[in-house]
C-alpha cells in the first residue's frame, strides 16, 4: 500500500514540476509590427500594440507572466485589461514599444 501512495505522489508532482520548468524556461516577450506577444510556458497572449494605453514600473505581486517582482504594468484596450511582465531591460523595452506605437505611453 505504501508503494501505491508513492506512485500517486509521482503522478501529481512530476507533471507539476514539468509545467513549472516549462514556464520558467519559456517566459518571454516579443514586439512585432502589430502585436506584443507574451509567452509563459504553454500560455501565449497577444496584445495589439495600438491598444496599449500605458506602461509603468510596479512591484505588484499579482500572479502574472513575469518571473520577477520588479515588473512593468501594461494597461491595454478600452476596458482596462492589465498584463504584468518583467523584461530584463525595462527601459529599452518601453522605448521599443513607443517606437512601434509612435505614441507617448
Amino acid at each position: 500500500m505504501v508503494a501505491f501512495r508513492d506512485y500517486m505522489v509521482l503522478v501529481f508532482t512530476v507533471p507539476l514540476a514539468f509545467l513549472l520548468a516549462w514556464r520558467w524556461y519559456k517566459t518571454g516577450y516579443e514586439v512585432k509590427a502589430d502585436y506584443l506577444i507574451i509567452y509563459s510556458g504553454p500560455l501565449k497572449k497577444k496584445i495589439l500594440i495600438t491598444d496599449i494605453e500605458s506602461m509603468k514600473q510596479t512591484k505588484n505581486p499579482l500572479a502574472s507572466y513575469a518571473l520577477s517582482i520588479d515588473r512593468l504594468e501594461i494597461i491595454y484596450a478600452s476596458d482596462f485589461n492589465m498584463a504584468l511582465i518583467s523584461p530584463k531591460d525595462k527601459d529599452s523595452f518601453i522605448k521599443l514599444v513607443k517606437k512601434v506605437t509612435l505614441k507617448s505611453i
